[in-house]
């Protein structure tokens, strides 16, 4: 079912995204509906390549006044590329024939998008393919992946790309203060030291299958998403409207896209059989020191 919080989410990000004239050459874009969802996709497609470069209705989502969004919802747009998998894949081949296509020039002298559902059907030959044409990003080129769970990706695909979430339980922004504390903690690395052991009963502790009391590898996946998104909204947003974050105003943008990458690059571990207590001190000794491997 569709969610009016994360449509207005979305919308908000990319007015935002338009504000900043902030825009990346790959984007991984979860949803929990591939139909439901791809109209917020296509209005993404419309933010990059629009002629107005107008401020987006949440309603709406188009500008209403050009041609290039016109042909865009009437599927007849040139420079936009689809693949689709069929029911098991996503073949190396469809990699390679989307790489032949966009070797030509774009036909409306913009810019090129592909987009590819279910990216998680991509096999380990298909997903070297695209990594490749990753590497070597052109500026006149987007790509957008579509999937229901990013970690199905390579580690490699899932860094090189901006992560926006279209999920039903993604953190709406009204209701992030509970995160406030975790966010400055972060920041203030000897509060985050001082504070450990409060920060994992708040955030991390729950019950195991048998009734246990255990850092949840589900807690520290859910949490740090949310706080990246909250940052990331951070980093787009001019102003801080919520009274709780006018305290994070004047942080730096620089230090708030190096906390989030290290978060993303360390959550993809947690797919492997690791100690959630050694990965959490892990991620906090790299996010005071800046640094990741």
């Amino acid at each position: 079912m569709e969610s009016d919080l994360s449509k207005k989410n979305f919308t908000k990000l990319l007015n935002n995204c338009l504000k900043n004239n902030y825009f990346v050459h790959a984007y991984l874009i979860e949803v929990d509906n591939y139909e439901d969802n791809f109209k917020y996709v296509l209005t993404l497609v419309k933010a990059l390549l629009c002629e107005n470069k107008k401020i987006f209705d949440v309603d709406g989502l188009n500008c209403n006044n050009c041609n290039i969004c016109s042909l865009i919802d009437s599927d007849n747009y040139p420079d936009l590329y689809i693949i689709e998998g069929d029911d098991s894949t996503i073949k190396k081949e469809q990699i390679i024939k989307l790489e032949d296509e966009f070797k030509n020039t774009s036909l409306l002298q913009n810019k090129r998008i592909y987009i590819i559902k279910e990216s998680e059907k991509m096999n380990d030959s298909s997903s070297n393919t695209l990594l490749k044409f990753l590497e070597e990003p052109n500026d006149n080129i987007v790509a957008i992946l579509l999937t229901k769970d990013r970690y199905k990706l390579l580690p490699t695909i899932i860094s090189r790309c901006q992560i926006i979430s279209l999920k039903s339980n993604n953190i709406v922004v009204d209701d992030s203060n509970i995160y406030l504390n975790l966010i400055k903690y972060l920041i203030d690395g000897d509060d985050l030291f001082l504070n450990y052991d409060s920060i994992v009963d708040q955030y991390f502790i729950g019950e195991d299958k048998e009734g246990k009391k255990k850092i949840l590898k589900s807690n520290l996946i859910k949490h740090f998403n949310n706080v990246c998104n909250i940052l990331m909204d951070l980093f787009y947003s001019n102003n801080i409207v919520e009274k709780e974050f006018q305290s994070l105003e004047k942080l730096d943008k620089i230090k708030i896209l190096n906390i989030v990458d290290i978060i993303q690059r360390e959550l993809i571990k947690l797919n492997y059989n690791v100690s959630s207590k050694m990965w959490l001190d892990s991620l906090y000794s790299k996010i005071i020191g800046g640094t990741y491997d």
